[in-house]
């Protein structure tokens, strides 16, 4: 079983996508939601990929757990609109990876979805005659579904499909299905986190760290972005700050990566 590592997310403003790291080809997308500048109930959530800001909705808002801000989801009107959003050109397929936690997994609950719902691509759980599924779909209704994880715990759910159609779902850095599903289609329209298309599956828990890519990643960057979920997000720059008592500003550097919280002076 692939392990994720307890790291902390990081802090302080001025970050960005860590472009040098291979696995940032492609992104299109990345929202940090304790990035500087977050709000709620109608406020912006930015992307790190400087492309696509969202917008949240009422019953969304952000809160502190295990993982430091988190976005969470009333089940009934929250979520995540991120508008007329594309996936960057020149790709040939599509990447979608989400963190979440719900105490009830087996619902009707979207995680992403490039609109319209079945036509474009999308991850979602669900619970067909109490058989509990997730479920990936590129453009058009066909789909593979795996089991389910565990209630009450974070999980890392990620989907690639290629541009010949041929999918594969992952669970916590583990390959759980594959096989060949339409390929996606990328139509000018909205990307929704935790719904489709503002109306339903409303996801009922917390959510961290959506991304998508306009490719197919590896077996293996998904396994090293599961174990290292930060390694995308660049370290700020040292920041200039003037100490009580100095006679100059001084240059503050950041610790390393994961406690990025800056060093004042004594």
């Amino acid at each position: 079983m692939l392990r994720s590592r307890r790291l902390r997310k990081p802090s302080g403003g001025g970050r960005q996508v860590n472009w040098a790291d291979p696995i940032a080809a492609g992104l299109s997308g990345l929202w940090l939601f304790d990035d500087p500048g977050d709000s709620t109930n109608g406020g912006t959530q930015w992307d790190l990929c400087r492309r696509y800001n969202g917008t949240h909705n009422a019953g969304s808002d952000t809160v502190t757990s295990s993982r430091g801000r988190v976005v969470q989801l009333n089940g009934s009107t929250g979520f995540i609109k991120v508008s007329n959003f594309l996936l960057r050109s020149g790709g040939t397929g599509v990447t979608m990876a989400i963190w979440a936690y719900s105490t009830d997994f087996a619902q009707n609950m979207m995680l992403i979805e490039k609109t319209l719902v079945n036509a474009s691509y999308e991850m979602f759980c669900t619970d067909p005659s109490g058989s509990s599924l997730f479920y990936l779909r590129g453009g058009s209704a066909t789909s593979l579904a795996t089991p389910l994880p565990s209630n009450s715990a974070w999980h890392h759910f990620l989907c690639t499909i290629d541009g010949s159609g041929n999918g594969t779902i992952y669970i916590d850095g583990e390959a759980k299905n594959a096989g060949g599903i339409s390929a996606p289609v990328d139509p000018a329209g909205d990307l929704y986190i935790g719904c489709y298309d503002a109306t339903g599956y409303l996801f009922n828990g917390l959510l961290d760290m959506p991304a998508v890519w306009n490719r197919a990643l590896s077996a293996a960057e998904v396994a090293r972005l599961y174990a290292d979920p930060y390694g995308l997000i660049e370290k700020p720059s040292a920041r200039l700050v003037v100490a009580v008592g100095a006679a100059a500003a001084v240059q503050v550097p950041y610790q390393p990566k994961y406690l990025w919280s800056p060093v004042m002076a004594q």
